[in-house]
């Protein structure tokens, strides 16, 4: 089976670095008809945890309402799908005339999300400090929207498409180098949202833990 459409990765690669460096995120099609619809059959027959409604503490509480699943043993295709890209994201950078990540790409840390119909999504967040380089996020199914925003209250919010068949791509530590300075690690990470869910949404977000 054919995952991705053609060069579309090698061909976006250019304008997808300057949108990291200036917004954050971004998103390109990238998956197959025939790949994502597999996808989604897979990953309706697996088994989800419900996630807590809320994290985080005082001023930094974060409202979600999704479920989640990391175990992948019974879903080799998704394991496929993450050896197929990571090799896919390394040829393309090594054909640049420079390294724009600090650490070589190792995507390890796989989850599957499941949003149910009309679900809140999740409030305005970071990523952790512990993902580097790059998050990656397939949209598998269903409609809602995706933003990047200045801080925790979703302020000027910046929409990045979420169609299903599109990766999301947004920036962590180690991209251009920078993860030396708390100050630094915490400009890097975008706060971001997804909210408007309308119809069942299936992700697949592959992050890199660096020790």
């Amino acid at each position: 089976m054919k995952f991705f459409l053609d060069e579309v990765l090698e061909t976006h690669l250019s304008e997808i670095l300057e949108h990291l460096t200036h917004i954050g995120a971004t998103s390109i099609p990238i998956l197959t008809s025939e790949c994502r619809q597999q996808l989604v059959r897979t990953a309706a027959n697996l088994s989800y945890q419900p996630q807590a409604q809320e994290v985080g503490k005082r001023d930094r509480v974060v409202r979600q309402q999704l479920a989640s699943c990391e175990d992948f043993s019974q879903a080799p295709l998704f394991l496929q799908l993450r050896d197929v890209f990571q090799n896919l994201l390394t040829q393309s950078l090594a054909k640049l005339s420079f390294e724009p990540f600090l650490y070589p790409i190792d995507l390890n840390s796989m989850v599957l999300q499941f949003y149910p119909p009309h679900s809140i999504g999740i409030t305005p967040h970071r990523d952790g400090k512990r993902y580097k380089n790059l998050v990656c996020i397939f949209i598998l199914e269903g409609k809602g929207k995706f933003a990047v925003c200045s801080d925790r209250a979703g302020n000027n919010p910046i929409e990045i498409d979420a169609s299903a068949g599109n990766v999301l791509l947004m920036r962590a530590p180690g991209f251009l180098g920078i993860d030396h300075s708390l100050a630094q690690r915490e400009e890097i990470r975008p706060f971001h949202l997804i909210r408007d869910i309308t119809t069942q949404r299936y992700s697949f977000a592959l992050r890199q833990k660096v020790n």
